[in-house]
């Protein structure tokens, strides 16, 4: 029964971590097209402005040969709501999954006792904690030095 449990708790967050990976590839896909465009276009910036500058011209006007001013800045706002943070990763939407985990994570800890060599003992520590904000419905980690 304990090795069945512990396979469904794997299954569970393994079926997390899926579904982030999922949900990230598929808004990645769905943004490709508009974040080629931009790139596309940035590139052509970018030329306009070395050419400029080794032809001794207006950086300002190189833009406007390409597009209107009030067209560059929307393109940039554009570029700015499709830019991704650095940690552009599936791990990050993990964040969204975490009710999910709320589920079934505190029935796990409640009724199964850990063991682990001395290298684990902090692990433990942290089951221990995590245990007991489930235990007392508090939802604030204790200071960092707790360990």
């Amino acid at each position: 029964m304990t090795d069945e449990a512990l396979n469904i708790f794997e299954q569970l967050v393994g079926q997390l971590f899926k579904k982030s990976e999922r949900a990230h590839a598929e808004h990645f896909h769905a943004s490709g097209k508009v974040i080629n465009e931009k790139v596309r276009l940035y590139a052509r910036v970018g030329q306009a402005l070395i050419k400029a500058r080794s032809s001794g011209g207006d950086a300002f006007a190189a833009i406007d040969a390409l597009m209107p001013w009030p067209r560059f800045e929307s393109t940039m706002a554009e570029a700015q709501t499709l830019a991704q943070p650095e940690e552009f990763d599936y791990l990050a939407l993990l964040d969204e999954r975490y009710a999910s985990m709320r589920k079934f994570a505190p029935l796990l800890l409640a009724n199964f006792e850990f063991h682990a060599a001395p290298a684990g003992a902090e692990l433990l520590q942290a089951l221990d904690v995590l245990r007991d904000l489930n235990a007392s419905g508090k939802r604030t980690l204790p200071e960092y030095g707790y360990f």
